[in-house]
């Protein structure tokens, strides 16, 4: 059994993410630059001071084009967080031993989400229809024979934090899971999994998405005890 617990330095902020995830400007200020195109070229087509009209509908195009660099997109929320899934085995996978062996990425399953069963975050509803945070989640599983490994890993777009850990368990540790009673309203379901020691115990809060793999996966873990339990 081991635990590793660890806390990634503060990185440079993300501008898109960190710039007022709630109250989008750039959006605000795109909106501007379409009612200041609208509004001058009325005026210049009626004729309603022309040479000032004009000068609105040129400022609002100008402003246009610099806002729409601005503007913040579904797509670019979600990239924040493809971009760590995608990196995710390479950082934090392909180093780690287990008992004097190196973890092989490739038989790591990786599930990842936004949070939302946390204080302090901030939430936004895209034109998608789909619900957003400033945090998210990633969760590594393998199960075997074996034993089972858990990474996990929670991101904050708006300050740059990160947390990592890493627990592995043997078929003879003393292991127990707690599900959700229920599912949440909203985003994934929160776990936490139990490994006995003989000084201490280790504790891991993770979340996994409501999927067939990721219950596939708990069902895994909770038969290694009951594998263990018969043969003793």
């Amino acid at each position: 059994m081991n635990d590793e617990i660890t806390k990634a330095p503060k990185k440079k902020k993300d501008k898109n993410m960190n710039r007022d995830f709630g109250n989008n400007l750039g959006t605000v200020f795109y909106i501007i630059s379409f009612a200041m195109m609208a509004i001058g070229l009325v005026g210049v087509f009626l004729g309603y001071f022309y040479f000032y009209a004009g000068c609105l509908a040129l400022i609002g195009v100008v402003l246009f084009f610099i806002t729409v660099r601005m503007k913040i997109t579904d797509k670019d929320y979600d990239e924040v967080m493809s971009r760590s899934v995608s990196q995710y085995k390479e950082k934090h996978l392909e180093d780690k031993m287990i008992n004097r062996k190196k973890v092989e990425p490739e038989t790591v399953d990786l599930f990842y989400g936004y949070l939302f069963d946390q204080a302090g975050l901030k939430r936004k509803l895209g034109k998608d229809g789909k619900m957003r945070s400033s945090r998210y989640y990633i969760t590594a599983v393998r199960v075997n024979r074996t034993g089972f490994l858990i990474s996990y890993s929670e991101y904050d777009t708006l300050t740059g934090d990160e947390s990592h850990q890493f627990i592995y368990a043997e078929p003879e540790n003393d292991v127990s899971l707690e599900r959700p009673r229920e599912k949440p309203a909203l985003g994934d379901s929160r776990y936490v999994i139990h490994i006995g020691g003989e000084k201490e115990e280790t504790v891991l809060v993770f979340h996994l998405p409501d999927d067939a793999l990721a219950d596939e996966k708990l069902k895994a873990i909770e038969d290694l005890k009951k594998e263990q339990t018969k043969q003793e």
